[in-house]
């Protein structure tokens, strides 16, 4: 698979057959509010939670497609694996424990807008392995756990590269110039 390819077309899903397919199988998912508030949120430098958690998905999705393993059900997973409601750079607020509990965070937050499945709740938890446990399992786990890693690089990559403008110090986010 060629991930720089196919993390460029998540950016533009729409102008790809996969890409709209994949909408359609997950336009329930989207449409939830809890998931659409995910695009206030700053991930990694210049993408937001959303584009993250929707890069992350789409790519489990396409591999897991190929692989004939559970497709809709790892998206699904994936679109929540980081679904927690607060901006993890506040480090007075969060300190240095953000890594080792938001798969929890997420887990929780997941389980109350829809029922998970086994399946759903090891992805979701397993996403950060080897930084936390537990190591993922299920070969959707591992897809998943690879995708985050994939979109997270390539995410900081395009943010260093892509014109970044320059703030003045009185409007710099926290932690702009870090990728984590």
């Amino acid at each position: 698979m060629n991930y720089i390819k196919e993390y460029a077309r998540s950016l533009s899903l729409s102008k790809s057959e996969s890409g709209r397919q994949f909408l359609a199988d997950m336009e329930e998912i989207l449409s939830k509010k809890e998931i659409e508030n995910m695009m206030v949120y700053r991930h990694h430098m210049r993408v937001n939670r959303y584009q993250h958690l929707l890069s992350v998905s789409y790519l489990s999705y396409v591999a897991t497609k190929r692989e004939g393993l559970n497709y809709i059900e790892t998206a699904k997973a994936a679109m929540m694996h980081d679904l927690f409601y607060y901006d993890y750079k506040d480090k007075i607020k969060y300190p240095k424990r953000h890594n080792y509990i938001h798969p929890d965070t997420a887990l929780l937050n997941a389980e109350k807008i829809m029922q998970l499945s086994d399946l759903q709740k090891e992805i979701i938890r397993s996403h950060m392995w080897p930084l936390v446990s537990p190591k993922p399992n299920s070969k959707e786990a591992k897809i998943v756990c690879k995708m985050d890693k994939i979109c997270s690089v390539l995410e900081c990559i395009y943010s260093v590269f892509s014109g970044k403008k320059k703030h003045n110090s009185n409007t710099e986010t926290k932690g702009d110039n870090a990728c984590d």
